[in-house]
Formats: C-alpha cells, structure tokens, sequence
C-alpha cells in the first residue's frame, strides 16, 4: 500500500501500487581483483610490514586475503570485500604511509576510494561484506573480528589460530555483516571508542558474540 501525503494533512490511498522489486546486486569480475594481485613492489603497506614480520609472512597474509595494489595514490591498497561464496562484491583502495604504516590523511584530499565506484558500478547495487568473509568454511570454528583491515591482516600473522575479519568501520558490525556466520562462535576486538556500540550489536545476538576491547 503506497499512502502519499499531501498539504492539508489528508491522504490519498493507492492500493493498485507494487512495491518495486529489490535491486539486484551487482558482484565484480574476478578477473579485476586478479590483476591488483601484483606491483607489490611499489605498495607502501606492504613494504612497511616488512619492517616487523618476514616478507613470507606478510605476503602469504596478502595472498590469504587476496589484497592488491593500485595504480592510485602511488601504489595504493586494494583491501577486496569477497563473500563466502567466491563472490568480489567490492574493493577498499587505501593509501598508506610507507615510513609510519598509517592511513594518508589530509583535509583537502580523500585518499580513500572504490572500485565499483571507479568501475562505475551503481552504488545501492553494492552490498558489502566483512573483509576476509571468503575465508569462512565447514571448517571454521572461532572468528575474531575487528575495525580495521590493515589490522586483521596484522592479527592473522601474530595470532594464525583464529580467522580474523574486518568491518572496515565502526558501523560494520551489524547483523547483515554478521549473518553469514551464524553457528560460528565469534570474538570481536572493537577499537578503543567503539565498545558500546558493539556491544549493542552483541545484546540484539543474545549476547553470542563475545566482546573484548583493544587498546
């Protein structure tokens, strides 16, 4: 039922009207996260990694989470949103700093873009995922989930026993992220500030997401 509303407070009812059908979503070819999988070389998040872990073990997290490079920003991270179904439904393009491993910020400037929006993909046909969700098998009994991608990648070297995704934001940890992991025991790591807010998310699950906050 469609009820439109008109300027002197009364209404007019349209029963006749249908509900549009849902936009399809729209996936990505795989063929496009394949070639970011390359020009390491020249990826600032990468090369500061190797500051810290063995260029093994940073470039099998990499190739863990199929995470590529872009021709942006100099050589940018393309942190790929692939669901558990071996769907690409899109990509995070970050610019890091190679001397401090931090996001590049500046007022003027985003240096955050997506690859639906470069390949010109609508964006309500978009619907994003958790970070690493392909990694999700029969197999897999604990999750531990965090904000940021650059730290799952991070965690899956220090702690390899869990399957670490990535919200990407704060607002991330909600139940259309979290569904496809129903019967999984889940672990969340919110950044400092971000506890209440998922702690919500956890209550509405009946409290089955266990809740632990990073410093």
């Amino acid at each position: 039922m469609w009820i439109h509303y008109v300027p002197n407070g009364n209404s007019i009812i349209n029963y006749n009207y249908v509900t549009p059908p849902p936009i399809k979503p729209s996936y990505i070819d795989k063929e496009i996260l394949q070639k970011t999988l390359t020009k390491y070389e020249i990826n600032p998040l990468i090369t500061y990694l190797y500051n810290y872990y063995s260029k093994d073990e940073v470039r099998n997290s990499f190739k863990k989470y199929q995470v590529g490079t872009s021709k942006m920003y100099n050589g940018a991270t393309v942190f790929w949103q692939m669901d558990n179904t071996g769907n690409v439904r899109t990509g995070k393009i970050m610019a890091y700093d190679i001397a401090t491993g931090g996001r590049i910020k500046d007022e003027n400037i985003s240096y955050v873009n997506w690859v639906h929006f470069k390949l010109k993909i609508p964006k309500d046909s978009i619907r994003q995922c958790l970070f690493g969700l392909h990694l999700l098998n029969k197999k897999t009994k604990q999750v531990a989930i965090v904000e940021s991608e650059k730290t799952a990648l991070i965690m899956s070297i220090e702690f390899p026993n869990y399957t670490w995704m990535s919200t990407g934001t704060i607002s991330g940890f909600k139940y259309e992220y979290l569904a496809p992991l129903k019967g999984t025991t889940i672990i969340a790591f919110p950044d400092k500030g971000g506890y209440a807010q998922w702690q919500k998310t956890a209550d509405i699950l009946n409290k089955t997401v266990a809740k632990s906050e990073l410093n």
